[in-house]
Protein backbone atom coordinates (compact mmCIF):
# COMPACT_ATOMS: atom_id res chain seq x y z
CA UNK A 1 0.00 0.00 0.00
CA UNK A 2 2.95 2.21 0.13
CA UNK A 3 3.18 2.10 -3.39
CA UNK A 4 -0.61 2.10 -4.12
CA UNK A 5 -2.48 4.20 -1.79
CA UNK A 6 -5.80 3.72 -3.63
CA UNK A 7 -5.51 0.09 -2.66
CA UNK A 8 -8.31 -2.02 -0.76
CA UNK A 9 -6.83 -5.25 1.28
CA UNK A 10 -9.72 -7.87 2.68
CA UNK A 11 -8.18 -10.00 4.78
CA UNK A 12 -10.63 -12.72 5.25
CA UNK A 13 -9.87 -15.09 8.46
CA UNK A 14 -12.07 -16.88 11.45
CA UNK A 15 -11.21 -15.21 13.72
CA UNK A 16 -9.71 -11.99 12.59
CA UNK A 17 -6.25 -10.61 12.98
CA UNK A 18 -6.10 -10.08 16.59
CA UNK A 19 -7.26 -11.66 19.58
CA UNK A 20 -6.41 -14.62 21.47
CA UNK A 21 -7.37 -17.41 18.42
CA UNK A 22 -5.88 -14.94 15.63
CA UNK A 23 -3.58 -17.61 14.51
CA UNK A 24 -5.58 -20.77 15.51
CA UNK A 25 -7.09 -23.03 12.78
CA UNK A 26 -11.01 -23.65 12.59
CA UNK A 27 -14.18 -24.35 10.91
CA UNK A 28 -17.55 -22.68 10.58
CA UNK A 29 -18.83 -25.17 13.39
CA UNK A 30 -15.68 -22.94 15.79
CA UNK A 31 -16.23 -19.34 14.42
CA UNK A 32 -19.88 -19.75 15.10
CA UNK A 33 -19.55 -21.49 18.51
CA UNK A 34 -17.60 -18.60 20.13
CA UNK A 35 -20.25 -16.13 19.61
CA UNK A 36 -23.19 -18.15 21.83
CA UNK A 37 -25.27 -18.51 18.60
CA UNK A 38 -25.05 -21.66 17.96
CA UNK A 39 -27.16 -23.21 21.49
CA UNK A 40 -29.96 -20.76 19.98
CA UNK A 41 -30.28 -22.00 16.31
CA UNK A 42 -30.43 -25.48 17.68
CA UNK A 43 -33.09 -25.56 19.84
CA UNK A 44 -33.87 -25.93 23.28
CA UNK A 45 -30.66 -25.75 25.47
CA UNK A 46 -31.34 -29.58 26.29
CA UNK A 47 -30.38 -30.68 22.46
CA UNK A 48 -27.47 -31.12 21.14
CA UNK A 49 -26.35 -28.12 19.29
CA UNK A 50 -26.49 -28.88 15.33
CA UNK A 51 -24.23 -26.65 13.34
CA UNK A 52 -25.70 -25.30 10.34
CA UNK A 53 -23.94 -26.96 7.70
CA UNK A 54 -21.24 -24.24 6.65
CA UNK A 55 -23.32 -21.60 5.35
CA UNK A 56 -23.55 -19.25 8.72
CA UNK A 57 -19.89 -18.68 9.15
CA UNK A 58 -18.22 -18.98 5.72
CA UNK A 59 -20.69 -17.40 3.45
CA UNK A 60 -22.53 -15.30 5.69
CA UNK A 61 -20.37 -13.94 8.51
CA UNK A 62 -17.46 -14.26 6.06
CA UNK A 63 -17.96 -13.68 2.27
CA UNK A 64 -20.83 -11.31 2.58
CA UNK A 65 -19.71 -9.68 5.61
CA UNK A 66 -16.46 -9.49 3.16
CA UNK A 67 -17.99 -8.41 0.34
CA UNK A 68 -20.04 -5.77 2.06
CA UNK A 69 -16.91 -4.55 3.41
CA UNK A 70 -15.01 -3.79 0.45
CA UNK A 71 -17.68 -1.88 -1.55
CA UNK A 72 -17.75 0.02 1.85
CA UNK A 73 -13.96 0.33 1.23
CA UNK A 74 -14.36 1.39 -2.45
CA UNK A 75 -16.97 4.29 -1.56
CA UNK A 76 -14.92 5.30 1.49
CA UNK A 77 -12.00 5.65 -1.48
CA UNK A 78 -14.41 7.88 -3.30
CA UNK A 79 -14.49 10.16 -0.83
CA UNK A 80 -11.49 10.41 1.02
CA UNK A 81 -8.98 11.81 -2.15
CA UNK A 82 -8.46 8.36 -3.00
CA UNK A 83 -7.19 6.69 -0.06
CA UNK A 84 -7.58 3.10 0.41
CA UNK A 85 -7.71 0.64 3.59
CA UNK A 86 -7.25 -3.31 4.89
CA UNK A 87 -10.34 -4.39 6.18
CA UNK A 88 -9.73 -6.99 8.61
CA UNK A 89 -12.94 -9.28 8.20
CA UNK A 90 -13.69 -11.58 10.93
CA UNK A 91 -15.89 -14.90 10.09
CA UNK A 92 -16.77 -15.15 14.17
CA UNK A 93 -17.40 -11.18 14.26
CA UNK A 94 -19.78 -11.50 11.32
CA UNK A 95 -21.64 -14.07 12.75
CA UNK A 96 -21.85 -12.04 15.82
CA UNK A 97 -23.17 -9.26 14.28
CA UNK A 98 -25.45 -11.22 12.16
CA UNK A 99 -26.80 -12.71 15.65
CA UNK A 100 -27.65 -8.96 16.76
CA UNK A 101 -31.31 -9.35 17.66
CA UNK A 102 -30.87 -13.03 19.46
CA UNK A 103 -28.54 -11.10 21.54
CA UNK A 104 -30.76 -7.82 22.08
CA UNK A 105 -33.90 -10.11 22.67
CA UNK A 106 -32.22 -12.67 24.80
CA UNK A 107 -34.36 -12.42 28.08
CA UNK A 108 -37.50 -12.87 25.96
CA UNK A 109 -38.37 -16.33 27.30
CA UNK A 110 -41.75 -16.98 24.91
CA UNK A 111 -38.79 -16.71 22.47
CA UNK A 112 -36.57 -19.10 23.20
CA UNK A 113 -36.37 -21.01 26.19
CA UNK A 114 -40.11 -21.70 27.49
CA UNK A 115 -41.61 -25.10 26.07
CA UNK A 116 -42.97 -24.19 22.77
CA UNK A 117 -41.19 -20.93 22.32
CA UNK A 118 -41.11 -19.36 19.32
CA UNK A 119 -37.78 -20.13 17.92
CA UNK A 120 -36.96 -23.15 20.13
CA UNK A 121 -37.64 -25.68 17.61
CA UNK A 122 -40.59 -27.52 19.12
CA UNK A 123 -43.26 -24.69 18.25
CA UNK A 124 -46.17 -26.47 16.76
CA UNK A 125 -47.23 -23.46 14.65
CA UNK A 126 -42.97 -22.73 13.51
CA UNK A 127 -41.33 -26.09 13.04
CA UNK A 128 -40.57 -29.01 10.93
CA UNK A 129 -43.05 -31.66 9.98
CA UNK A 130 -42.63 -35.13 8.86
CA UNK A 131 -44.51 -35.98 5.71
CA UNK A 132 -46.67 -39.49 4.72
CA UNK A 133 -43.97 -39.35 1.92
CA UNK A 134 -41.26 -39.07 4.61
CA UNK A 135 -40.48 -36.31 3.33
CA UNK A 136 -40.46 -33.25 5.34
CA UNK A 137 -42.26 -29.37 5.26
CA UNK A 138 -41.52 -26.32 7.13
CA UNK A 139 -44.43 -24.71 8.89
CA UNK A 140 -44.09 -20.86 10.07
CA UNK A 141 -47.46 -19.51 10.73
CA UNK A 142 -45.93 -17.90 13.35
CA UNK A 143 -48.11 -15.31 13.42
CA UNK A 144 -51.92 -15.63 14.90
CA UNK A 145 -53.77 -14.62 11.26
CA UNK A 146 -51.36 -17.47 9.78
CA UNK A 147 -51.82 -19.48 13.00
CA UNK A 148 -55.73 -19.77 13.32
CA UNK A 149 -56.01 -19.75 9.69
CA UNK A 150 -54.81 -23.18 9.65
CA UNK A 151 -57.90 -24.38 11.60
CA UNK A 152 -59.85 -21.59 11.18
CA UNK A 153 -63.74 -23.14 9.81
CA UNK A 154 -62.54 -26.96 10.24
CA UNK A 155 -64.04 -26.85 13.46
CA UNK A 156 -61.36 -28.74 15.29
CA UNK A 157 -61.52 -27.89 18.78
CA UNK A 158 -58.44 -25.76 18.57
CA UNK A 159 -57.78 -22.83 20.60
CA UNK A 160 -55.08 -20.85 21.85
CA UNK A 161 -53.66 -20.13 25.10
CA UNK A 162 -53.47 -17.00 25.90
CA UNK A 163 -52.07 -14.92 28.56
CA UNK A 164 -53.92 -12.53 30.80
CA UNK A 165 -52.94 -9.47 29.01
CA UNK A 166 -53.79 -11.19 25.39
CA UNK A 167 -57.18 -12.41 26.50
CA UNK A 168 -58.78 -8.94 26.71
CA UNK A 169 -57.67 -8.58 22.80
CA UNK A 170 -58.85 -11.59 21.95
CA UNK A 171 -61.22 -11.23 18.97
CA UNK A 172 -64.02 -13.48 20.26
CA UNK A 173 -63.72 -11.39 24.30
CA UNK A 174 -63.80 -8.42 22.43
CA UNK A 175 -66.82 -9.09 20.30
CA UNK A 176 -68.52 -10.45 23.16
CA UNK A 177 -67.50 -7.78 25.59
CA UNK A 178 -66.12 -10.16 28.37
CA UNK A 179 -64.13 -7.57 29.44
CA UNK A 180 -64.83 -4.19 31.30
CA UNK A 181 -62.19 -1.64 31.47
CA UNK A 182 -62.32 0.87 34.45
CA UNK A 183 -59.31 3.19 34.02
CA UNK A 184 -56.06 1.14 32.84
CA UNK A 185 -57.30 -2.14 34.28
CA UNK A 186 -59.79 -4.95 33.33
CA UNK A 187 -62.15 -6.76 34.89
CA UNK A 188 -64.02 -10.10 33.68
CA UNK A 189 -68.04 -9.27 32.82
CA UNK A 190 -70.07 -10.53 35.51
CA UNK A 191 -71.30 -14.11 34.63
CA UNK A 192 -74.27 -15.28 33.51
CA UNK A 193 -75.92 -12.56 31.63
CA UNK A 194 -80.07 -12.84 31.84
CA UNK A 195 -81.62 -11.17 28.64
CA UNK A 196 -85.36 -10.59 28.79
CA UNK A 197 -86.92 -12.63 25.46
CA UNK A 198 -87.28 -9.45 23.26
CA UNK A 199 -83.88 -8.38 23.85
CA UNK A 200 -82.40 -11.83 23.12
CA UNK A 201 -83.97 -12.54 20.08
CA UNK A 202 -82.73 -8.82 18.85
CA UNK A 203 -78.99 -10.10 19.87
CA UNK A 204 -79.68 -12.96 17.98
CA UNK A 205 -80.76 -11.57 15.06
CA UNK A 206 -77.62 -9.39 14.37
CA UNK A 207 -75.67 -13.02 14.02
Amino acid sequence: MSENKGLVVCRLTGYGQTGALAHEAGHDINYVSITGLLPTISGHNTSRPWPPANLLADFAGGGLTAAFGIVAALLKREKNGGHGCIIDCSMSDGVSYLGSFVRRYQDMEHLWTRPFAAFSGDCPVYRAYKTKDGKWMAVGALEPKFSVSLFRRQNACVTPILELDEAVRFKHNVERKCFIKEGDEFFPQPAPRMYALEEYERLMSKL
